[in-house]
């Protein structure tokens, strides 16, 4: 059992869902190794006493030693997005899967390891008939990037199951906020933004009725604090929680918001719809409420108007974490 002054190690901790919840743990008193190709932005912002930077490959990684002195890993680093995912399934088979099993053998035979693996919410429900997705409906991917996502997970559970690693999972939605990068081709909401604070036109697949549950940042953080300090002793199979607000909004509800918060209306342009885009997303978080006392805080316009007042007054990197 891990308790207290803990040690984490955060693969991708120079990305989006890395140095945010780095820069948590590191202000709630835990260690924090930073992994990844390059240092976060701005690392100087962190507590030097409680973090360090790691430079690391996970292609090439050597496990034995990165993970020798933590008691958690964060695996966040995914080299794919779904369309690059399609466009080489094998690489991203290969990639993915074959690190996963490294650093699951890896901590099973050190012993006394947590991971935590963020998985992908929407892409690996797919489809469902439900109006939201819960933990233990069907997965039903329908595209390569939620296949090697739900592959993984299974992968966590044969792990968790010998007791040889304490795996959890948290199946993101949709996640925006100051500090995504936007050239990697995800996050409407936040390309959405920062485009509409420059006078860019946004462009929408489709007549904007796609509905998506999205997150805001520092609430999807908190979520995967709570999942790393959690015990969860009661519950018999892999742990895994939805994270996401539990709300859906269409294309066209998200324009609007932020239409009202700057106060004028936004140059779109449609174009046709795509057959990959499933018409609905939304996830169920009744059971992140029930084991890790978490829920979500901010509304999708409250989330907005954050992030507008954060790119207005010149933050780039990283969003204000919620009081407690």
């Amino acid at each position: 059992m891990i308790v207290g002054g803990k040690r984490h190690l955060i693969l991708g901790g120079g990305g989006f869902l890395g140095r945010h919840v780095a820069m948590a743990l590191s202000t709630q008193g835990d260690e924090v190794v930073v992994a990844g190709r390059r240092p976060p932005p701005e690392f100087e912002r962190f507590d030097g006493s409680r973090a360090r930077f790691l430079p690391l490959d996970i292609t090439k990684c050597d496990w034995t030693t990165a993970l020798a002195d933590v008691d958690v890993v964060h695996h966040y680093a995914w080299a794919s997005i779904p369309q690059t995912a399609a466009q080489d399934p094998i690489w991203d088979a290969d990639v993915h899967i074959r690190t996963a099993i490294d650093l699951l053998e890896t901590a099973s035979r050190l012993g006394g390891k947590r991971v935590v693996f963020v998985s992908s919410g929407g892409t690996v429900y797919g489809r469902q008939s439900g109006e939201k997705a819960a933990e233990d409906s069907s997965p039903r991917p329908l595209s390569i990037y939620g296949a090697t996502k739900l592959a993984v997970e299974n992968y966590m559970r044969i792990y968790h199951a010998s007791g040889a690693v304490d795996c959890r999972v948290a199946r993101l939605s949709n996640p925006y906020g100051v500090g995504q990068n936007l050239e990697r081709r995800q996050g409407l909401v936040s390309t959405f933004v920062a485009r509409a604070l420059e006078n860019q036109p946004l462009t929408v697949w489709g007549d904007g009725r796609i509905v998506r549950d999205y997150i805001h940042i520092s609430d999807a953080i908190s979520a995967l604090v709570a999942l790393s300090n959690a015990q969860l002793d009661d519950i018999d199979d892999l742990p895994i929680f939805n994270v996401a607000s539990g709300v859906g909004a269409s294309i066209n509800q998200v324009i609007s918001v932020i239409e009202d918060h700057l106060g004028h209306p936004l140059d779109v342009t449609n174009l046709p719809a795509r057959s990959i885009d499933i018409p609905v997303s939304v996830l169920c978080v009744e059971r992140a409420r029930q084991h890790l006392g978490w829920s979500p805080r901010l509304s999708l316009s409250e989330g907005v108007k954050m992030m507008i007042a954060q790119l207005q007054a010149g933050e780039r990197h990283y969003s204000q974490p919620l009081a407690s």
